[in-house]
Order: C-alpha cells, then structure tokens, then sequence
C-alpha cells in the first residue's frame, strides 16, 4: 500500500511538472505582447445591442502583417459586458472579411456581406502617435467610416435585411455623412 500511495505521488508531481512548467518566450511571444489595436469602426445591429468590432492591429513597424485586422463581438447581457470570436458562419458570410492587400501602412479589404464597398485602412503617424482610420466612400465621398447599422427583422433561416446605413465623417466637407444601401430583392 505505502508503495502504491508512493508511486501515486511521485506520477502527481511528475505530471505536475511536466504541465506546469513556465513557458519560457520566444521571440514570437514577444511581437505578439507589442501588437496594440485601435478601432477602427464597427456593426450594430437592429436585432439587439450586440456590436461586431473591426480593430488595426498594429505592431511597432505598422500593420500586423499576419493579421492586421481584428474582428469579434461585444456582447451585452444581464451580468456585464463580453467578448466573442466570430463563429464560422459569421467569418464566411456575414461579418468576417476578405484582405485585398496588405502592407505595414495600408490594408485593403471589404467585409464579406459588402463586398460592393472597399475599406482602406490606414495609418497616420505625428511625433509621438500612430492612429489608424478605416477609409470608404460614402455617397461618393472618400469618409473615415466609423459606424454601419443594420436594421432587419427576424426570418428563418437567416434575418432578413432591410437597409444598411454606413456613417462616417466626410474627408472633403469634414462633415458626418450617411449613405442608406437597400439591398435588391
């Protein structure tokens, strides 16, 4: 019996040591604690209050070149605030998004459910910061968008979409604009 509690004790700590070992760092370790992310507009949506968050993620030379936008859900509920990732569905079709080019100043892309309408992500830089703006035309005006809505009502298998309104603030006027997208039947 004294053999076996041993036996039992010394796998306990075996094993203890072996998975809770420090995990020493990497130099990929250390560029993925200096990525910082900035927002750059999101999705709200007429169905609740939950929000789709589009982030730069940005490095000490610029753009993440791996993945230089980050995109998850703010969800509101009775017990506080959350995040999620998106789920397969939502990447592939509705709120995920297709990069069209990628350098550590720009990244173009469009989000899935939009592809009519290109986003051009950008950084500026002054002496002591580096902000990043998310570029589209809205009514014909380069903008620095900042919001798109979504208003529509459930159906099965999927909502169905009434209208989208894309905001932002005009680069030419300096002025908010919005720009109302129905979608064809």
């Amino acid at each position: 019996m004294k053999n076996l509690v041993i036996g039992f004790l010394s796998l306990s700590l075996l094993t203890v040591s072996v998975f809770c070992k420090e995990k020493k760092s990497t130099p990929a370790d250390k560029s993925a604690r200096e990525i910082s992310y900035q927002r750059l507009f999101l999705i709200t949506r007429s169905l609740n209050e939950n929000q789709v968050i589009y982030e730069a993620a940005l490095d000490e030379a610029g753009f993440s070149i791996k993945d230089p936008v980050n995109i998850y859900w703010t969800i509101y509920g009775k017990k506080g605030t959350t995040t999620e990732p998106l789920n397969a569905i939502e990447k592939k079709i509705g709120y995920g998004i297709a990069i069209t080019t990628t350098t550590r100043e720009e990244v173009g892309f469009y989000v899935k459910s939009l592809p009519e309408n290109p986003i051009k992500a950008v950084i500026t830089r002054d002496e002591d910061e580096t902000t990043a703006r998310a570029l589209m035309y809205i009514n014909g005006e380069e903008s620095v968008v900042s919001q798109i809505y979504i208003e529509s009502k459930s159906a099965f298998p999927l909502p169905k979409v009434i209208y989208i309104d894309i905001t932002g603030v005009s680069l030419k006027t300096n002025e908010e604009i919005t720009e109302r997208i129905i979608p064809k039947k």
